[in-house]
């Protein structure tokens, strides 16, 4: 699909900005970013390139008034550290550990959040281990399509349980506080992820 290449082609742009500026990151090291990081080293090339403060505009869901912020890019945004679990207990006799996304799990499956296959796909590749009683199984000794087949015959329950974790890893975060015509003091939050 169209945005599916679009997703490669921006992270493929980025992938070029940030070595050629960032001498301490190389082609193999920019797979690794978990995307936190990649959104965070994107947002401070910007600041410095174009401007640190950016302008925006947005209707505050209490009063419906037309409110201008300015965002400082080197100040107001922050890296959320969550303690996430990456174990998640499925059942009693099932474990499975994840690893945060990184930028090679968007370029595996770009379409991650616009198709069943690329959903499964996302899932599979941030998967490290099955855990069991009697085994421990790293999924980097099994064929992708094997963890897939096992992520898909997950129940909702399991994969909702799956879904949290992926909804507490770090995130980058901007809150900024605004008046209204009221006088009354209020914030606007957003949290990022690709």
């Amino acid at each position: 699909s169209k945005s599916t290449s679009d997703r490669s082609g921006l992270l493929k742009t980025l992938e070029n900005i940030i070595i050629a500026t960032c001498s301490d990151i190389k082609k193999s090291d920019f797979k690794k970013l978990k995307i936190s990081d990649l959104e965070y080293l994107f947002l401070q090339l910007r600041a410095k390139s174009i401007g640190e403060v950016e302008g925006f505009n947005l209707r505050c869901p209490y009063t419906a008034e037309n409110i201008s912020l300015k965002i400082d890019l080197s100040k107001d945004i922050k890296v959320q550290q969550k303690t996430s679990n990456n174990k998640i207990k499925i059942s009693e006799n099932l474990l499975l550990v994840f690893q945060e996304p990184t930028v090679e799990n968007l370029l595996t499956s770009p379409d991650y959040d616009s198709t069943e296959e690329g959903f499964y796909l996302f899932i599979a590749n941030c998967l490290k281990q099955i855990q069991t009683r009697e085994e421990i199984k790293d999924c980097k000794e099994v064929s992708i399509q094997e963890v897939i087949d096992f992520v898909k015959n997950l129940t909702s329950k399991q994969i909702d349980s799956v879904l949290d974790f992926f909804e507490n890893i770090t995130k980058i975060e901007i809150i900024k506080e605004y008046t209204t015509s009221d006088g009354i003091q209020r914030s606007v939050r957003s949290e990022e992820h690709t």
